[in-house]
């Protein structure tokens, strides 16, 4: 059987990520919160650009509950997002459309969606439509383009 990870390792490798759909019953094990701004999140812990998730034996073998949980992994998150450069937002077309990506550097970069200072400071306060069709990927599409085309765009980017 692995040791353990201590709570004092894993406390600032801890990543905030927009959850999935859980259909499988281990999944429901997954500790799960929702964000402030609304979506649930899952607790990943970073090894290094991959996430081993968080489940209530993890949780309770550090003795911490889901809010807990959430309040380190936000943390974490907001310190990482400052240092993401506006730069790494890539302006691009899909689909005929204008879009705008931040993808896979950071790995992370879906989780940018929970941190509404960082998501304004690298794609404006404007009225937009935003989706995370993988965790590696926060894109923009302009408030007018028809839901159509945005769900064809996010499926495109899911499965390529």
């Amino acid at each position: 059987m692995p040791k353990p990870v201590p709570w004092d390792w894993a406390a600032p490798r801890l990543m905030p990520l927009p959850a999935g759909p859980t259909f499988d019953p281990q999944d429901l094990r997954t500790m799960r919160a929702r964000s402030e701004l609304g979506p649930m999140v899952e607790f990943g812990l970073d090894l290094g650009g991959v996430f081993a998730t968080v489940d209530e034996e993890v949780a309770q073998r550090w003795e911490v509950t889901s809010q807990q949980l959430l309040e380190q992994s936000l943390a974490n998150l907001r310190a990482r997002a400052a240092s993401i450069d506006p730069t790494q937002v890539i302006n691009g077309v899909l689909s005929g459309h204008s879009v705008r990506i931040l993808r896979d550097h950071p790995r992370w970069a879906s989780s940018v969606i929970l941190d509404e200072p960082a998501l304004f400071r690298l794609f404006g306060t404007h009225d937009q439509i935003l989706a995370t069709p993988t965790r590696r990927s926060l894109i923009s599409l302009p408030i007018l383009t028809p839901s159509w085309v945005v769900a064809d765009i996010v499926v495109d980017l899911e499965v390529g």
